[in-house]
């Protein structure tokens, strides 16, 4: 059995120094060195505590990794014999599968049945994989991760896709062209495709069964079932009157779960946007939450990490932080270590009250928590960092 590393003190933010110490209040643990920057994770429903997890180093091969974690901290008696202080033990990997990737990992999506992997790769188009175990009758053995397809429903003229999100078997991909694809995932058919106005689509997600999410400048929504939908039904702007193309670009985009009502964005400008869509569309609350690009955001619900009532919001950014954000606590006064961008953009309300849970000297790039309340995160520090908020 293999212990995940305490993170490395010398990865921690030393510049600017903050006037007080960063208190994390839950157990953090990280894998040793990967050996390639990680772009994307996600948590595979339905399984075991185990996450997907994606790199984006050039011109080195990428891969698509599975990681088994223990969400206890009692170890076995194997892992006992191997450590004496087995008991003090955090998260641990249990097993891994790996596949090469064709391209960048630059967007992750598990369908919910836990058994296919959707990515959206630098080199363009989706690819699938299928997950399973490679040997059904041991229990917790190694994944197997199967390359179904790939390249499917690509840019023109080679250009990345960006983002990618299923619902089902249908999945969803945008990119660098501003166009937006919809997949049928078993027969690798292109079902749905629409070409926006906007120069790039950086993320997208399934609002309902018929409507995806889109970020580009704006936030756009897009009825699948409109065929060769030419606009979208309804359109979400960070900075109302700005014109389109003019804004911070959205790098992510996030429902909030598990019924949709309120939706969340992150920006490269380092703010975080939350609308209610139900309610007239309204902008709840505009925000600075990084210092710069803001890569990943996830919209809780109420109830959050630490399970306490109110809409919760977790974030990570360029800046090497991941904060979970209290929306309904608003703070008093702006902390001293608050993020502060170089140039503060118009219409922000002071951000609401946080608590750190990961600081790293590189940037984070993308987030997901469990519904069993394990948090992950991939960075350009190539590592995993794992976060139990139970």
């Amino acid at each position: 059995m293999f212990k995940f590393e305490p993170i490395d003190p010398a990865l921690l933010v030393s510049e600017p120094p903050p006037t007080a110490p960063l208190v994390v209040e839950v157990p953090v643990c990280a894998t040793p060195s990967l050996g390639r920057k990680q772009c994307a994770v996600r948590w595979v429903p339905q399984a075991d505590a185990l996450a997907l997890a994606g790199s984006w180093d050039e011109p080195e091969t990428n891969e698509l990794t599975a990681w088994r974690v223990r969400l206890d901290s009692v170890a076995t008696d194997d892992a006992r014999a191997m450590d004496d202080d087995a008991e003090e033990r955090g998260p641990q990997r249990v097993d891994v599968g790996s596949t090469p990737h064709d391209g960048c990992v630059l967007g992750l999506a598990v369908a919910e049945s836990g058994r296919l992997a959707f990515t959206a790769s630098g080199a363009g188009g989706v690819s699938c994989y299928a997950i399973a175990d490679a040997d059904e009758s041991v229990a917790g053995g190694m994944v197997k991760l199967d390359h179904q397809w790939s390249r499917c429903g690509a840019p023109e003229d080679g250009l990345a896709t960006l983002g990618v999100a299923c619902n089902g078997a249908e999945v969803a991909a945008v990119g660098e062209d501003g166009g937006l694809v919809v997949l049928e995932a078993e027969r690798s058919g292109e079902k749905w495709r629409t070409q926006s106005r906007e120069p790039a689509l950086y993320a997208v997600a399934w609002w309902d069964a018929n409507t995806l999410a889109v970020g580009g400048t704006v936030v756009s929504f897009w009825d699948v079932r409109a065929s060769g939908g030419k606009k979208p039904v309804l359109t979400l702007t960070p900075s109302p009157g700005a014109q389109m193309h003019l804004g911070a670009a959205l790098l992510c985009v996030s429902p909030e779960a598990p019924q949709p009502r309120r939706l969340a964005a992150g920006a490269t400008d380092g703010t975080v946007s939350v609308w209610d869509v139900r309610a007239s569309a309204s902008l709840l609350s505009r925000f600075v939450a990084h210092r710069s690009d803001v890569w990943d955001v996830q919209l809780l619900g109420s109830g959050g990490g630490g399970g306490e009532p109110g809409l919760a919001l977790l974030s990570c950014g360029s800046d090497g932080c991941l904060y979970e954000w209290a929306l309904d606590k608003p703070s008093v006064l702006l902390p001293l270590d608050a993020p502060e961008p170089s140039a503060k953009p118009l219409g922000c309300a002071p951000p609401p009250e946080r608590r750190a849970l990961v600081q790293l000297a590189l940037p984070i790039n993308s987030l997901e928590q469990s519904p069993q309340g394990m948090l992950a995160a991939a960075s350009d520090a190539q590592v995993l960092t794992f976060v139990d908020i139970r």
